[in-house]
């Protein structure tokens, strides 16, 4: 009875190549092979050489269309997560839009960074920096604010001048109640096509998460905040 690394070799040894490939490529693809062979001599297949055994993979569709992207969850992340793509997206040369449903008070560094990609990365804040959350009924202003900035956020959506749309603590806004979380989808449904739209904010809607393409769910393992650190220039805000 022979043992798993000696019917591993054999069968690495039954490959065999072209002459069209180099000699690099023959590497390459020798250690593909070895690779299959090993995994199934350790599950006892037999029979045939690895070449005849391997089936080729069916060729995927190119699809290209405008994705919806939810980040969302208790970690940190979820916002810088979407000025990421923005980085990326402008230095593809696409237009972005970040509107901010609730920041407001504070002055993050995001915002005076942007002004040196002038109309390409436009960033807004929208609210006051702060809600009332818990029992208490939102305050009629941050609600009105809100409605303003999703109406804002829905002509920028359709008017299809932006290549990405980002609705950044938009999840927040929805899971307070101070916006319908229907009115979001059915923009999110009729966009342009080709026009992409990132969501952030705990607790994702799951009409929001059912109808996204991309979800990330950020996961909280440590934060400094427990340690006492207070949030700093330049990584907070």
């Amino acid at each position: 009875m022979t043992s798993r690394a000696e019917r591993s070799d054999a069968a690495a040894k039954s490959v065999h190549f072209g002459t069209g490939l180099s000699e690099i490529g023959q590497r390459v693809l020798f250690t593909h092979h070895l690779d299959v062979a090993a995994s199934r001599a350790s599950h006892g297949v037999r029979g045939g050489s690895a070449s005849s055994r391997i089936k080729p993979r069916s060729k995927m569709a190119d699809i290209r269309r405008g994705l919806i992207i939810v980040n969302t969850g208790p970690g940190k992340g979820k916002t810088t997560a979407a000025m990421g793509t923005a980085l990326r997206a402008v230095g593809q040369g696409m237009k972005v839009l970040m509107l901010q449903f609730l920041k407001g008070s504070w002055h993050y560094g995001e915002l005076d960074a942007v002004q040196a990609f002038g109309d390409k990365f436009v960033m807004k804040q929208m609210g006051r920096g702060f809600v009332k959350v818990g029992t208490e009924k939102p305050d009629p202003e941050d609600v009105r604010m809100v409605e303003e900035a999703w109406s804002e956020a829905d002509r920028a959506i359709q008017s299809g001048q932006w290549d990405l749309v980002i609705l950044d603590e938009i999840n927040y806004a929805i899971s307070y109640g101070m916006l319908d979380p229907a009115k979001v989808l059915e923009s999110l449904k009729k966009k342009p096509e080709m026009v992409h739209v990132i969501l952030t904010g705990r607790n994702a809607h799951p009409t929001i998460v059912e109808a996204a393409d991309t979800v990330t769910e950020m996961r909280q393992v440590k934060h400094a905040y427990e340690k006492g650190v207070m949030a700093q220039r330049g990584i907070e805000y």
